[in-house]
């Protein structure tokens, strides 16, 4: 089974977003994430035979003492690896405290401890929003920000296992386990 740990963007949050994706012109010749698969990736387990109900008591151990909390999407759009050469879009989050930090360090020292591989990159929340898979022209102009507010507050309350079943139209992503913060 193909697994990952993230947090699943609220329905409404998702709307908004979407529609801001939609709206820019740049994007809409390449593969813009469909809104019902919003989501911040804490772990990419890849595929694994290791029991779902395992996976699912460590994850649920690993956020034990973590509360839910606010954060803010903000109307920032990046890109990676660079602006002029990017593989994707994403949107830019900011929040107080680090918890997105603690939550990603909690999660990825508990599945190393079933041993997956801890993480080597640093951890930056986002948002991703359009894939480029085919060659960008030289005239391609890629925004920086969305018109509109500049910060949207959400709340992360729940950090769930999802299943990731690949489709030639795209993946479906099925939440087989969540913890509630």
């Amino acid at each position: 089974m193909r697994l990952f740990i993230a947090y699943k963007i609220h329905n409404k949050d998702a709307k908004d977003i979407y529609l801001n994706v939609m709206n820019c012109e740049a994007f809409k010749k390449h593969k813009i994430v469909d809104s019902k698969n919003y989501h911040i990736t804490f772990k990419f387990l890849g595929e694994t035979k290791l029991d779902i109900q395992l996976i699912s008591e460590r994850l649920l151990e690993s956020l034990y003492n973590v509360k839910r909390f606010s954060f803010f999407f903000s109307n920032e759009i990046g890109y990676m690896p660079s602006r002029h050469n990017p593989k994707l879009a994403y949107l830019k989050i900011y929040e107080k405290d680090s918890k997105f930090e603690e939550v990603f360090r909690n999660v990825d020292l508990g599945m190393s401890n079933l041993g997956f591989e801890m993480e080597k990159r640093e951890f930056k929340p986002h948002l991703t929003l359009v894939r480029f898979r085919e060659a960008l022209l030289d005239d391609d102009i890629f925004p920086i920000y969305f018109k509109g507010k500049s910060r949207t507050e959400s709340i992360m309350d729940k950090v769930s296992l999802f299943q990731s079943i690949l489709m030639p139209d795209g993946p479906i992503y099925k939440e087989v386990f969540s913890v509630k913060l």
